[in-house]
């Protein structure tokens, strides 16, 4: 049985590696319990902070869009309040703020689409949602087929080449590459 501090450790670890996208994995978390990987999967999503090449939805803008979420709760009980979203003490511009929105929108589109389509190939669904969500976000390991102690080289190719569509997504940033690859970009 672990110590307390140690577990701490590890899981600090794992934590960390999870949410800066670094890809290590020193523990077997699928061996952990089912509400501590949950967790751990919720953190694949938020990648790393605002600039970095982290891939996932990254922190700044999850915490933009919980500010325009509760914002919203408001305007419903308070219809007459005028209210920006603010970080800090820093007013985010609503172009930023739906930006930001689309983005979120975009991500999880791209996360169903992907999923879908790998789900042809892939028959585990633990291992179908933590392997889009390792390659769209970068991170690294998933969990079960995936997880820390496995690979993706069981994978069939078209699967490896739709994971790896999901990792240039995810690593290029999503705008970025819908914006090189619309032929309206491509006019003079």
């Amino acid at each position: 049985m672990a110590t307390l501090p140690g577990a701490v450790r590890v899981s600090s670890f794992q934590v960390i590696s999870l949410i800066t996208t670094t890809g290590y994995g020193t523990a077997d978390f699928d061996v952990w319990p089912n509400a501590v990987r949950v967790l751990l999967v919720i953190l694949m999503f938020f990648g790393g902070c605002a600039g970095s090449t982290a891939g996932g939805i990254k922190m700044i803008r999850i915490q933009v869009i919980s500010k325009a979420v509760l914002r919203e709760i408001q305007r419903i009980m308070h219809p007459k309040i005028i209210k920006s979203v603010k970080v800090g003490n820093v007013a985010i511009e609503e172009k930023q703020v739906a930006n930001i929105i689309g983005f979120f929108l975009l991500f999880m589109l791209s996360y169903i689409t992907i999923t879908f389509l790998m789900s042809f190939f892939l028959e585990d669904f633990t291992t179908l949602v933590t392997a889009v969500t390792a390659c769209l976000s970068n991170i690294g390991p998933g969990l079960a087929g995936v997880g820390a102690t496995e690979n993706f080289s069981w994978i069939p190719l078209p699967g490896k080449w739709i994971l790896s569509v999901a990792m240039l997504l995810g690593r290029l940033e999503l705008y970025t590459v819908f914006v090189a690859l619309s032929f309206l970009s491509w006019k003079r």
